[in-house]
C-alpha cells in the first residue's frame, strides 16, 4: 500500500527552502523528486548554499533527490533563454539530475525501438549544461564526453519527456498526453522506489544517494546493459553522442537489468531506517512570482514484490 504526504510552500525564496528543509528534516522518504526550478544564474549564491545544505543533510541521511533539468534546452536562463544556463536545482551536486529523451517504439508490438534528446525547437527540449557555480562533484571527474572537466555537468541521467508521445495523465475529467523533464524527475525516483522494495525483500539496507552508484555502473562494463545509450538529437546547444553527454547524461534507464545491478549492490549510503520508506516530491516548472508552489511527496511503504 502507499500513503501520500504533501508538502506545500510558499512561492519565495525562504518557501522553498522551507519545503526542502521539512522532506529533510522529516526524513521520512529515500526517494525524493522535484519538478520545481529556475534557471541557476537567477538565484544568488547564499539560496544556492542554502539549498545544499539541505540536500548534503538528505544524502547523508541515505535520501536521493532527482530534480528536473527543465524544458527550455540548454538556455534556461529565464527570462531571456537566449545564454547558456542549467537549472536549479538540477545542478546541485547532491541531486540527480534528470534530462528528457524523446521515446520511439515498435508500433506493432510497443517494444522499445529508440530515444533521441528530447527538442521540440522554439527554446522547447531537454535542460542540460554546465553549471556557472557548482565545482564538478568527484563522481564526475575523468568521465569522459563531458562539456566540463572543472564545473558540474548535467544531467546525470534521462527519461522520455517529450510533450507530443509523453504520459496520459487524468485530470480534470480528461485524459491529456503531458509531458517535460517534470515526468521524468518522478519516473526516476518511483523506478528506484522499485529498487528498494527488492533490497528490503533480500534484508538489504536502502541504495542512499545514488548518484556514485550510477556513475560506477555507467563507467564499467554493465553500462551496455543498464543504460539505453542516447546518441541521437541535442538540446539545442549540446549533441548526444556515445556515452556520457550534457543533452542526455548516460541516457535512460533499462528496467530489469539495472534493477538486478543496484539490488545486488553495496548501498552507496547508510540509510537511517532499515524499513522501506520511498517518496516522489512533483510540481510544475515556473517563474518565481508568477505562480503558486505545489509541492507532493508520495511515500510507498510497500510489501516484499513477488515472483510471477
Amino acid at each position: 500500500c502507499s500513503q501520500i504526504y504533501v508538502y506545500e510552500g510558499p512561492n519565495s525564496d525562504q518557501g522553498v527552502l522551507d519545503t526542502y528543509n521539512r522532506i529533510a528534516t522529516d526524513n521520512l522518504a529515500k526517494q525524493v523528486s522535484t519538478s520545481w526550478g529556475l534557471g541557476e544564474n537567477n538565484s544568488s549564491p547564499h539560496y544556492l548554499q542554502a539549498e545544499n545544505a539541505i540536500f548534503l543533510q538528505m544524502a547523508a541521511h541515505g535520501q536521493t533527490i532527482y530534480a528536473a533539468a527543465g524544458d527550455s534546452g540548454a538556455y534556461d536562463n529565464y527570462p531571456n533563454n537566449s545564454s547558456l544556463a542549467v537549472d536549479d536545482p538540477a545542478s546541485q551536486p547532491y541531486v540527480v539530475a534528470v534530462g528528457g529523451t524523446r521515446l520511439t517504439v515498435d508500433a506493432a508490438t510497443g517494444v522499445y525501438s529508440s530515444e533521441s534528446v528530447w527538442n521540440d525547437g522554439m527554446g522547447n527540449g531537454a535542460g542540460g549544461g554546465v553549471s556557472s557555480f557548482w565545482p564538478i562533484p568527484s563522481w564526475q571527474k575523468n568521465v569522459a564526453g563531458m562539456a566540463s572537466t572543472t564545473h558540474r555537468n548535467v544531467p546525470d541521467v534521462a527519461l522520455n519527456a517529450d510533450t507530443n508521445t509523453g504520459y496520459a495523465i487524468y485530470y480534470n475529467g480528461q485524459w491529456t498526453i503531458y509531458g517535460g523533464t517534470s515526468c521524468a524527475a518522478p519516473l526516476w525516483a518511483a523506478f528506484t522506489a522499485r529498487v528498494n522494495q527488492e533490497r528490503q525483500a533480500l534484508q538489504k539496507p536502502s541504495l542512499g544517494f545514488v548518484n556514485p552508484l550510477l556513475y560506477s555502473l555507467a563507467a564499467g562494463s554493465s553500462y551496455v546493459k543498464d543504460f539505453h545509450d542516447v546518441m541521437l538529437g541535442d538540446n539545442l546547444h549540446y549533441h548526444a553522442h556515445k556515452g556520457y553527454d550534457n543533452a542526455s547524461g548516460w541516457g535512460s534507464l533499462n528496467g530489469a537489468p539495472l534493477l538486478a545491478s543496484l539490488t545486488q549492490t553495496v548501498e552507496a549510503a547508510p540509510s537511517a531506517s532499515p524499513s522501506l520508506q520511498v517518496s516522489a516530491t512533483l510540481s510544475s516548472s515556473f517563474n518565481k512570482g508568477k505562480n503558486a508552489r505545489y509541492t507532493i511527496a508520495v511515500l510507498n511503504q510497500g510489501a516484499a514484490p513477488t515472483s510471477g
